[in-house]
């Protein structure tokens, strides 16, 4: 069988449980229903709670998911670092417990 066709299937299949699954799982097992309000219309304060279009919604939680990816940087495994001596020997330790050294970072 042709990989396209599975391929098609799937995105087929998929679409139908989008479509219907995720509507019987809001009405029946989380009980919702077009006449509630959401956070942003209940607890509007035009400032952390303010009604937006679904599409802007899109884009600022894309950019939230993409922005943060350069500064969590989960692909490096750099988690320590090494302290030279010299280094110590010029810390300023009075009174200072001895194991905040471990906590230094460059």
């Amino acid at each position: 069988m042709n990989s396209a066709v599975i391929a098609v299937g799937v995105l087929i299949l998929y679409l139908f449980g989008y479509r219907f699954y995720s509507r019987y799982i809001s009405r029946r097992v989380f009980q919702v229903s077009d006449d509630e309000l959401t956070p942003s219309h209940e607890l509007n304060d035009g400032l952390d709670f303010v009604p937006t279009d679904k599409h802007v919604l899109f884009g600022h939680h894309f950019a939230s998911i993409a922005g943060a990816a350069p500064i969590i940087a989960t692909t490096g495994a750099d988690i320590a670092d090494v302290k030279d001596a010299e280094r110590i020997r010029q810390l300023p330790l009075n009174g200072r417990d001895i194991t905040n050294l471990f906590v230094l970072t460059p």
